[in-house]
C-alpha cells in the first residue's frame, strides 16, 4: 500500500478524520470576518464582524485560575448550576437536557446529586477554592455535574461579534463545534431528592450535549456580575453597555450571549449523512480558500456566515 503524505490532507480525498485538522482552515477564515448574520426574526436587519476569534476557549478554566478568590467563582458556578438543574428537573427549562425517571427504590442515595443540598459559604467543611474537578471525598456531595461539565467543555472556537453600521457599541459571543466523522458528545448524570433520613424521593437521569453544556457556560460567562462582586473574586467588571470606541477589556460594554452553531464539515466519506437543510461546508472548499488567500497573486471572495442552529459558510 502506497502512503502519500499529500492524499493526508487533501480535500475530498482526505485520509485525516480529525475534526480539528479542518476546524483550523474553517477558524481562518472566520478570524475577521466582516459579514456575519444572525438566523432569527429579531436580527433580520442587523449585519456583525467578527472583533476577535478564539480557538478552542477554555474560558471558564482560564477565568477561574485569574480569579483572586476562587472559592467566590467556585460559589457562583455552582449556585448557577444548581439553579440550572433544579428548573431542568421541575421541566421548567424549554430547550433543556434529556431526563428520564428513575425508579428511587431503586437507586442509592449516593449514586445521585442532591438537588437540594446547599452549600454553607461561611464553612463548606472542605477548600472551596479547589478546582471542581478535585473535590473527593464528603466533598463530591456538592459536586454540580454540570457545574463540573461546563468547567471543563471547550468548543471547537468562539467569535465575539461587533455590530456594524451603528455608533454604538453591542457585542455578542457565539460559539461554533465542528462535526465530521465523530459522534455527538454527551454528559450523563443522576440527579434527585433526598430526604434529611438519606431516602431518594426521586430520581432522574440527565443527559446533556456538549452543545447543551457550552449553552450553559456561555450564560455564565456573560451574566454581567456587580462592581463589587467582581473586584472580589478579581474579575473585570463589564458593567452596563454604553458608548465607546475603546477596546472591549477597557470598555466596560456587556456582552450578550449568543447561541452555539454546529458546523457540518463535508467529505465523501460522510457526505450521505447530510440534508441541504444541514448546509454542510465542502472541506475541498476549504482548503481551496485557505490556499488562494495566502497566495499573494490571487484574490478571494470576501465570505459571509450565517449563524443559526448550523453555520452556513458562503466563500
Amino acid at each position: 500500500m502506497d502512503i502519500l503524505i499529500n492524499d493526508y490532507i487533501n480535500g475530498e480525498r482526505s485520509l485525516c478524520r480529525d475534526e480539528a485538522q479542518f476546524s483550523a482552515y474553517l477558524f481562518q477564515i472566520l478570524n475577521g470576518c466582516k459579514r456575519v448574520k444572525i438566523d432569527s426574526d429579531n436580527f433580520t436587519n442587523k449585519t456583525y464582524e467578527v472583533m476577535q476569534a478564539y480557538y478552542m476557549p477554555a474560558f471558564l478554566r482560564d477565568y477561574f485560575n485569574y480569579a483572586d478568590s476562587k472559592a467566590e467563582f467556585n460559589r457562583k458556578l455552582v449556585t448557577f448550576a444548581n439553579r440550572k438543574l433544579r428548573a431542568l428537573y421541575a421541566g421548567e427549562e424549554a430547550q433543556g437536557a434529556m431526563l428520564e425517571d428513575v425508579d428511587a427504590k431503586a437507586v442509592n442515595a449516593a449514586e445521585i446529586y442532591n438537588l437540594d443540598k446547599e452549600l454553607d459559604i461561611e464553612n463548606p467543611g472542605f477548600d472551596l477554592g479547589k478546582h471542581i474537578n478535585g473535590w473527593s471525598g464528603k466533598e463530591r456531595e456538592y459536586r454540580n455535574p454540570l457545574a463540573r461539565w461546563m468547567m471543563n467543555v471547550r468548543p471547537d472556537f468562539a467569535v465575539l461579534l461587533k455590530r456594524r453600521g451603528i455608533k454604538r457599541t453591542e457585542l455578542r459571543m457565539h460559539e461554533i463545534d465542528c462535526h465530521y466523522l465523530n459522534s455527538v458528545d454527551t454528559y450523563p448524570a443522576m440527579i434527585g431528592r433526598v430526604d434529611e433520613k438519606g431516602h431518594v424521593t426521586g430520581c432522574k437521569k440527565i443527559v446533556c450535549t456538549k452543545q447543551q453544556v457550552e449553552q450553559y457556560a456561555l450564560e455564565f460567562l456573560c451574566e454581567t456580575p456587580t462592581e463589587e462582586y467582581a473586584d472580589t473574586i478579581g474579575m473585570k467588571w463589564w458593567g452596563p453597555a454604553k458608548e465607546s470606541d475603546t477596546p472591549v477589556e477597557d470598555s466596560g460594554i456587556a456582552i450578550e450571549p449568543g447561541f452555539i452553531s454546529m458546523a457540518n464539515l463535508v467529505s465523501a466519506k460522510n457526505a450521505q449523512m447530510y440534508e441541504e437543510v444541514d448546509k454542510p461546508i465542502a472541506m475541498q472548499k476549504l482548503q481551496e480558500y485557505n490556499k488562494a488567500f495566502y497566495a499573494e497573486e490571487r484574490k478571494v471572495k470576501e465570505p459571509k456566515a450565517i449563524l443559526g442552529s448550523v453555520l452556513e459558510l458562503q466563500i
